[in-house]
Parts: C-alpha cells; structure tokens; sequence
C-alpha cells in the first residue's frame, strides 16, 4: 500500500490598511493544503477598516488550471 506524501500546512498573512493599529487584530493564520481563509472586516469612521475574525474553507481548485 502506497502512502500519499503529507502536505504541509502554510501560513496566510491577514491583509492590512494604511494606518491600522496591530492591537488585537489578527496578523496570519495556518491552513492546511486544502484549505483556505475568508477574512472578516470591521469597519468604522475611527479606526477605518480592519479584520477582526476568519473562518477556514475548503479550498476552491481553479478549473481553468486543472484543464491545462
């Protein structure tokens, strides 16, 4: 019986504004092969836009690429 090689995880930097504070935000998170990040936004007149959450999702596989 063949064994498939283990993927490893990666790390998804959240995306930032210009002038946003590092204070509580979330700055990566660690997905695994098959899975990507939906990034939740908060935005305000004060502190502008921001991610404040993620949720992991199965990852999209890009059908034009599978094709070639």
């Amino acid at each position: 019986m063949l064994e498939e090689p283990k993927r490893s995880k990666r790390t998804v930097t959240a995306p930032t504004t210009a002038g946003q504070m590092s204070g509580g935000r979330v700055l990566s998170v660690e997905v695994g092969p098959d899975e990507d990040v939906e990034w939740i936004w908060s935005h305000d007149r004060e502190r502008g836009s921001r991610v404040t959450g993620y949720k992991i999702v199965a990852r999209v596989r890009d059908r034009s690429r599978a094709s070639r």
